[in-house]
């Protein structure tokens, strides 16, 4: 499974045992490019992780929503300011809630970006101070694996 594997290759690059719990409902299967799905998991994924400081635990989840399937990473840490959420996307953009020394290149989230416009699909965070954020994308469901 795609989802779970994206998790595995993050959570083992983790000094520290942070929760995953999964929420996936059975028999999905989306249109998209393999790779680079996984490159997007992998990036909203470890972002989680990075940021579940204090709660330690993430939550994933994919579901069918009308005539698509929707992902969301969920994780319980600063959260993002309203301001810089249309931000978070740009090349080089970071944000360090934190002060620690998690910060990343800045390239992550627009790689995902870039990747989730090729596929001309909806994707998005909602996030709130001290609760978190929820990064989310959705593709097509092709109802068989492909």
């Amino acid at each position: 499974h795609l989802i779970r594997s994206a998790a595995a290759s993050c959570s083992s690059q983790m000094e520290e045992e942070i929760e995953i719990v999964y929420e996936l409902e059975d028999g999905l299967f989306v249109f998209a490019d393999r790779k680079l799905i996984a490159r997007v998991l992998q990036n909203f994924i470890s972002n989680a992780l990075k940021f579940s400081i204090h709660e330690k635990k993430i939550i994933i989840r994919a579901y069918r929503r009308n005539d698509v399937v929707r992902t969301e990473i969920q994780d319980f840490g600063p959260g993002i300011r309203e301001e810089d959420i249309p931000l978070i996307w740009d090349r080089y953009y970071t944000v360090n809630p934190y002060g620690n020394n998690k910060k990343g290149t800045g390239l992550g989230l627009n790689i995902a970006s870039a990747v989730l416009k090729i596929h001309d699909v909806k994707y998005g965070v909602e996030s709130k101070i001290d609760h978190g954020s929820i990064f989310w994308f959705e593709l097509p469901e092709s109802g068989e694996e492909q």
